[in-house]
């Protein structure tokens, strides 16, 4: 879907449903199809659908934070409670190993699957630990900093 800003701007709808690389999408809704088909009148149409899924992306983030604030927090504070520790130590090791856990497992997976002598899976392994860990640390070195 590379030549998209070659074609004028009414004709970008049917761009995108004749062309087979603008079709490639892996979720529900396809952007490509919403911004230039739905919002097809002119370019001043496209903003407010970039507005639209802005607002889309805002709403699911409140619905994330409301689901996490009435499940996942009442959890951990039992847990911590349960087990004598503060809700700052617990939400330090809790959230810290929950949002960790899923790169440690799949890190596990990668090794023990690749066989014996794979040495590419595990420079991978490490290199995505660290590289995320870097990461982390450094946008939040920044943001607090």
């Amino acid at each position: 879907c590379d030549g998209i800003d070659s074609v004028n701007y009414t004709a970008r709808c049917e761009f995108i449903k004749s062309n087979d690389d603008c079709q490639n999408f892996d979720g529900f809704i396809n952007y490509l199809q919403f911004i230039y088909c739905a919002f097809a009148d002119n370019e001043a149409m496209s903003t407010i659908a970039v507005i639209v899924l802005i607002l889309m992306l805002v709403y699911l983030f409140l619905i994330l934070g409301t689901i996490a604030a009435s499940f996942f927090c009442p959890s951990l504070s039992s847990i911590s409670k349960s087990l004598g520790l503060s809700d700052n130590v617990a939400g330090v090791t809790f959230l810290a190993f929950g949002n960790g856990a899923p790169d440690i497992f799949a890190c596990i997976a990668a090794v023990t699957s690749g066989g014996s002598g794979d040495e590419n899976g595990l420079r991978l392994v490490v290199g995505e630990l660290f590289g995320k860990t870097n990461t982390v640390t450094c946008i939040l070195a920044d943001i607090l900093f």
